[in-house]
């Protein structure tokens, strides 16, 4: 999630919208080296699959709180009223696998329902084992009402990140930009654990680290 002081917008990830709604806590986009083994339907060419459909990036906007979010969907595979998920994965999927792909696709069911105007949605499921090469299906039938509600139960955990966030980047960074380092250098490895510490705090987790004395 991250707030778009130029536009005085939200903007939020799929995978992220549904993670914060599903665990209730704030965390930041990951970086690049430290994304999941997952790959989307936009590589899906890798696993040799033909799937029906084009490539549909959906967007969805809301406001809560007095602030507005923008939801953008990676390109998935959309045949009518079909949305079809591929997630890669290093074993079979795991439940929290399996849930947090079920909540992605009920979040692009649902900005499909409301942009076709679908009473319901079909969502097929498909996990590729990479380490055996073995698939596994599922699909479900999904009412739009259903759909609509489970969107708004997220938007509404999510809206609770948007504050902290909007004052994050309005008044703290601005508060922090104005801070100077007291020394005319920084000493071998402050300057990584400066960074790191960061990312602990922003992302509410824990940091173990060791450190010479002098590192201050």
């Amino acid at each position: 999630m991250r707030y778009d002081e130029q536009n005085n917008i939200m903007l939020v990830s799929l995978k992220e919208f549904v993670t914060l709604a599903r665990r209730k806590v704030a965390s930041t986009l990951p970086f690049d080296d430290e994304e999941p083994t997952v790959t989307y339907a936009d590589k899906i060419e890798e696993a040799g699959l033909s799937l029906p459909g084009k490539k549909d990036g959906i967007s969805l906007s809301f406001t809560l709180g007095g602030i507005d979010y923008q939801l953008d969907t990676e390109a998935q595979f959309v045949d009518g009223n079909v949305v079809t998920l591929v997630r890669s994965l290093d074993g079979k999927p795991s439940k929290n696998d399996i849930a947090q792909t079920r909540g992605e696709a009920f979040v692009i069911g649902h900005a499909l329902s409301k942009k076709e105007n679908y009473e319901r949605v079909h969502l097929k499921f498909v996990y590729i084992n990479r380490q055996t090469g073995e698939e596994e299906e599922t699909e479900e039938w999904v009412e739009r009402e259903k759909l609509a509600s489970f969107f708004a139960s997220c938007s509404i955990s999510v809206s609770l990140y948007g504050k902290p966030e909007v004052e994050r980047v309005t008044e703290r960074l601005p508060s922090m930009k104005a801070c100077s380092f007291p020394y005319k250098d920084i000493r071998d490895g402050q300057d990584s654990l400066i960074r790191a510490t960061y990312r602990t705090i922003a992302r509410g987790t824990r940091l173990f680290a060791t450190a010479p004395t002098g590192t201050g």
